[in-house]
């Protein structure tokens, strides 16, 4: 769990643009840590 959790700080979604956010959404939802991670590196 404490794993997860550092993973999502350093992806901090709740920082990326509304766009992004509104275009992962369904990641954030579910909690597909693996799919936010390859969001993050996109533009």
């Amino acid at each position: 769990m404490e794993k997860k959790v550092e993973i999502l700080q350093g992806i901090a979604w709740w920082d990326w643009p509304i766009e992004k956010v509104t275009r992962k959404l369904a990641a954030i939802v579910s909690g597909d840590v693996a799919a936010l991670q390859a969001g993050a590196l996109e533009a």
